[in-house]
């Protein structure tokens, strides 16, 4: 059974932290919400089920402390711990008259945080035996015995006595064996359309077909540990009709579900006592996914044999990218990502991906606010998306995720540019229109708003299609042309008034515009 995890903290990056540095399928946990306050705890807490909360002590506004009594009200048997900075008893002794689960400070030890959760589980499924009347003693042995051979399994507890886990059935000592896990295949974003009596059912639907199979093959011993993760230890089979009754399984899956699965398979087991050696290599064979795909059969034995890179030299694509991003160039924002990506194929792990991939993001989103360009008040949240862990399961995904987010970003920046310069030419007219008479030039516009004569002529150039002195000329002749509606007011007065000296070259200019001279203009328009 798994528990859902509340994590709560003020600071984004310890939240983070606290959220990778536990293998949380590995204990039954499942992190389902982080929180960065206690109010969006709060609203978590009334919304969705969650067993377990782990927050920080000291928070602005609410406290952990003042957080957790208000959880307790909605869940009162909520189960609850805290991380803090603070070495004060004082907020140790107001924890514990909360019934506090557990109390850690930071720096905080791996060791110490795994036995803290380790513990909250153990208690938790205690709890739910107990209080269940109507679980049978065979499925309270089958959850012991499934426990039992993951903690032996997964290396959480060394000291599994394999006598055991032969008694039971699990293993057979003395015969061959491999280990393999299944994943089901993007459950987050394939059902998150769908209610959740739906989810449920399409995915019991999906593991269940999964169960019969095995049963029906007598492949070996199976059980959960993740609604999206079975494992098996199979019995002793020719590798080559091994393969293909796994590889079966995906194709008969990816046929009659709306979900597909991954099996990451290791290599054959002369002995049981090595099999978490190999589950592990099951395990990092179903991760070699991010980097080929979904819905096939992985073999630990065909993963490549090479050197694998960690990290990227990113600078110069950073650069091509963020360029690409502020010109608006969609086809070479797509080929940048994806000669980004060219190299991330050859690391090792999904977390050397995801790091990257964090990593990335956060520098092109320090670069876009260092050019002023603000992506938080643009999409009036972050760019950089810490659930990218969870929800991207190849490399693919993430590229196409990337391309799509990054073109949004480079839209709307576009969008709001052109809206910038529209208010900045909207305004520059005004002071054109205000200052004509003024005998005003592009020089002089420019430093009032300023910007450097070629700059302020080229924008203005961009967005209206017409050179800045010709939109002065224009100006200036409309201005003219108001001032002949007065029979009172000499010409000579007019051209002076518009910022020319030169009569004779007013009339030519005139003349250009409207078509006639001034003379003529005012006696067709004489009322």
């Amino acid at each position: 059974m798994s528990y859902k995890v509340l994590l709560v903290d003020d600071e984004l990056v310890d939240l983070e932290w606290l959220k990778r540095r536990v293998d949380w399928p590995e204990l039954n946990l499942e992190v389902i919400a982080t929180a960065n306050s206690g109010f969006s705890a709060l609203r978590i807490l009334k919304e969705q089920q969650v067993d377990i909360l782990i927050s920080d002590i000291k928070m602005p506004i609410m406290s952990g402390l003042e957080l957790a009594q208000k959880a307790k009200e909605i869940r009162p048997n909520l189960k609850i711990a805290f991380i803090s900075g603070h070495e004060d008893f004082a907020y140790a002794r107001q924890a514990i008259r909360l019934n506090a689960f557990g109390y850690v400070l930071k720096p905080v030890k791996d060791q110490e945080l795994l036995e803290l959760l380790q513990s909250i589980r153990d208690v938790l499924n205690n709890e739910n035996v107990n209080a269940n009347p109507n679980i049978k003693f065979k499925d309270t042995i089958t959850l012991f015995k499934d426990e039992m051979l993951h903690q032996w399994l997964s290396g959480t507890n060394k000291n599994v006595d394999c006598e055991l886990l032969e008694y039971y059935g699990i293993i057979v000592k003395g015969s061959k064996c491999n280990a393999a896990v299944i994943e089901v295949d993007d459950v987050k974003s394939k059902l998150s359309l769908y209610n959740d009596n739906e989810r449920i059912e399409i995915l019991h639907k999906c593991t269940d077909m999964i169960v019969d199979y095995i049963n029906y093959e007598h492949l070996g011993y199976y059980y959960f540990y993740d609604e999206r993760l079975i494992t098996i230890i199979l019995k002793e089979f020719d590798p080559a009709v091994l393969n293909y009754l796994l590889m079966r399984l995906v194709e008969k899956i990816k046929k009659n579900s709306t979900l597909t699965i991954t099996i990451g398979l290791s290599g054959e087991c002369e002995s049981v006592e090595d099999l978490p050696k190999y589950y592990k290599n099951a395990k990092e064979a179903l991760e070699y996914k991010m980097f080929i795909g979904k819905s096939k059969l992985v073999c630990y034995e065909n993963l490549p044999k090479v050197q694998f890179k960690s990290q990227v030299d990113i600078e110069f694509k950073l650069k091509t990218i963020f360029s690409s991003i502020i010109e608006n160039n969609l086809l070479k924002l797509n080929d940048s990502v994806e000669d980004l990506f060219h190299d991330v194929k050859d690391f090792r792990t999904k977390k050397a991906v995801y790091n990257f991939t964090i990593n990335f993001i956060s520098r092109l989103e320090a670069m876009l606010q260092k050019n002023g360009d603000d992506v938080h008040n643009i999409f009036e949240q972050q760019l950089i998306n810490f659930e990218i862990a969870e929800n991207f399961e190849t490399i693919e995904d993430i590229k196409d995720w990337l391309v799509m987010k990054l073109s949004n970003v480079s839209k709307k920046l576009s969008e709001r540019n052109q809206n910038k310069d529209k208010k900045i030419i909207n305004d520059m007219k005004k002071y054109v229109e205000d200052h004509i008479e003024d005998k005003i030039h592009l020089k002089e516009v420019a430093d009032y708003f300023g910007f450097s004569p070629n700059y302020l002529g080229h924008m203005f150039k961009e967005a209206t299609n017409e050179k800045f002195g010709d939109y002065l000329i224009g100006v200036s002749m409309e201005r003219a042309g108001k001032y002949l509606l007065d029979p009172l007011i000499k010409i000579y007065e007019i051209c002076d008034r518009v910022g020319y000296r030169n009569i004779l070259y007013f009339n030519r200019q005139f003349k250009e515009h409207y078509g006639m001279t001034p003379t003529d203009y005012r006696k067709r328009n004489r009322v």
